[in-house]
């Protein structure tokens, strides 16, 4: 039977860099603790056991987790002495995992793949409090280890890989917010302490706010901006701003400083000297194609055929 340690020695040999776009995990069940932001943290899992079942064992945690699976797997997987599977794990299942002082143990008979979306005490407390109006008075464990067919949380998950997986301009914003947005359904589904509850709507983000971000933005298109520095600007955590950002505005930060990346692309454009490719360089993009594809989901046409049209519009007025 493999060990875990053997399984790392195939991950990253020293000195060796690993290009993923999500880092692999080094030690089974644990993020890598370098990630940004620095409390959400998404995870790959990925091999294949080359002679016999891969056990893999980690101990206490105060994670609250999602584990992904991408492809068919054999599996057996325990929780202290509760078995949760024995047998096969379909594409697409999502499984919960809280925290616990219990040893986690599996032992994997196939190739493998896991995707998985971890969360700190910190950001669930900051999201508590936007789903209930008030600070949480008790550590939070919200669920016991469980299969979820829960759509939200489907549906959301597989937008953070794919993001994730991508290694595009915006990815970490978007898993960042999209990651806060689960956080948040997590804990309007499953905590059952709360005695009272808000109506479920952040309040805007105050005007002096969100100019101060509008600003921000604006003098940063051509960057990487992440979650971290919309919510400095904003003088507010992460979570709280983007719960507000989205009830000001109707958009998340991320659909947001993508329209506005678009937008002053359109004055770029407008130069016939300047290439596409260095349209896109100059506003974030990491590829003219990334570009094209984002313009056309916005403006429905494609920079070339947009900046045609307006020299065609043009040349009728003269």
């Amino acid at each position: 039977m493999n060990t875990e340690r053997e399984y790392k020695s195939l991950v990253r040999a020293p000195g060796q860099a690993v290009p993923i776009t999500i880092p692999q995990e080094l030690e089974w069940q644990v993020p890598v603790k370098d990630l940004d932001p620095p409390h959400i943290y998404v995870t790959r899992w990925t091999g294949a056991p080359s002679q016999g079942p891969l056990e893999c064992n980690s101990d206490n945690t105060d994670l609250h987790f999602i584990t992904y699976t991408a492809r068919r797997t054999e599996e057996d997987y325990w929780v202290g002495t509760k078995s949760y599977t024995a047998g096969v794990i379909l594409p697409d299942s999502i499984f919960l995992h809280s925290p616990t002082t219990q040893r986690r143990t599996a032992v994997i008979k196939s190739a493998f793949d896991f995707y998985r979306i971890y969360f700190s005490q910190e950001v669930l407390a900051d999201c508590f409090e936007i789903a209930n109006g008030r600070p949480a008075d008790t550590y939070l464990c919200l669920f016991e280890p469980h299969f979820s067919d829960d759509q939200v949380v489907r549906e959301l998950t597989r937008s953070i890989v794919d993001a994730g997986r991508d290694n595009l301009p915006l990815g970490s914003l978007y898993v960042e917010t999209a990651g806060l947005t689960l956080a948040v359904h997590l804990i309007r589904r499953y905590f059952r302490g709360a005695k009272a509850r808000s109506n479920g709507t952040a309040s805007p983000l105050a005007k002096w706010r969100l100019d101060r971000v509008a600003e921000y933005v604006e003098a940063n298109l051509n960057q990487r901006i992440g979650l971290d520095e919309l919510s400095t600007a904003a003088g507010l955590s992460r979570a709280h701003f983007a719960a507000q950002f989205r009830s000001a505005t109707g958009t998340t930060p991320h659909s947001y400083i993508m329209r506005r990346k678009v937008e002053h692309s359109k004055q770029l454009l407008l130069d016939p000297n300047m290439q596409i490719a260095d349209v896109a360089a100059i506003i974030g993009f990491a590829s003219q194609a990334h570009f094209t594809g984002v313009f056309k989901q916005l403006v429905g046409d494609t920079p070339h055929r947009w900046r045609q049209c307006f020299v065609d519009s043009k040349s009728k007025l003269k």
